[in-house]
């Protein structure tokens, strides 16, 4: 780890004294030493950060907009050919064309001819003959089972009846 800065440093790092570089290392050097993390919140107690913001600004990007021109002026340019019109020159290119199988057409033909197909083979006929023949069978074993909550409640109602049939003194015809 690095050394630790004095209290004097952290007051300058909190008023925005010294450069970037400076400054940078003393925050990364924060988020490691506790002992000059006390320190720092010390100044911050002690000495409270400026309410002017704009100067603070000022100072932190003062050659900002020199880098950016700068910058800009290292580019590349481009020369427009003179055979171009103004309009052309900003129009911006025209559509892509979409190729034959991506376009929605193409998709629904495709359907329609699986479609004819599986209908001439007879497919669909076979499928609902099927279909048909299992809702039949599934129908008599319905009918020929009983659920067992039928069978239970059928007994309950006849014990039921028996009970009641017994406290009037009849009999169950």
């Amino acid at each position: 780890m690095s050394r630790h800065y004095s209290m004097e440093q952290w007051i300058e790092y909190v008023q925005g004294i010294g450069s970037a570089a400076e400054r940078d290392l003393m925050e990364s050097h924060l988020y490691g030493c506790d002992e000059c993390l006390s320190l720092y919140m010390n100044c911050l107690d002690e000495h409270p950060l400026p309410m002017d913001t704009e100067q603070t600004q000022e100072r932190e990007y003062k050659h900002l907009d020199q880098q950016v021109m700068q910058t800009i002026r290292s580019l590349p340019t481009f020369e427009i050919p003179s055979g171009v019109s103004e309009a052309s020159k900003l129009s911006t290119p025209g559509p892509r064309r979409r190729r034959l199988i991506h376009h929605p057409a193409f998709h629904y033909a495709i359907a329609a001819a699986i479609t004819l197909l599986l209908m001439s083979t007879g497919i669909f006929e076979q499928f609902v003959a099927e279909t048909g023949r299992i809702d039949a069978a599934a129908g008599s074993i319905a009918i020929q089972e009983r659920s067992v909550s039928d069978k239970l409640m059928e007994k309950t109602l006849q014990v039921l009846d028996t009970l009641h049939n017994k406290e009037k003194g009849g009999t169950r015809p």
